[in-house]
């Protein structure tokens, strides 16, 4: 069971957001194929500014046994052109 998620009543916060569409709850949807800038992931508003982070607050207490992190990769268009054929 993924206790990170939306639905399982995982609420992300961050210490800030680029723009509408980058907004923390990106990181916790379980959406994965919309556009980064369409509620796909999470965006901070603060550039070349550090640190910058990302929570995810469980309902109730949880045991973890793993973490999997999804980013978007060097060439994003790459994978796209790839999925159109």
């Amino acid at each position: 069971m993924n206790v990170a998620a939306q639905t399982n009543g995982g609420v992300a916060t961050a210490s800030s957001t680029y723009a509408n569409g980058f907004g923390p709850t990106g990181a916790n949807n379980g959406d994965r194929k919309s556009g980064w800038g369409s509620g796909g992931g999470w965006g901070d508003g603060t550039g070349s500014a550090y640190p910058d982070w990302l929570q995810i607050n469980f309902r109730g207490v949880q045991s973890v046994a793993e973490i999997d992190v999804f980013t978007v990769q060097d060439n994003p268009g790459a994978l796209l052109d790839r999925l159109r054929g």
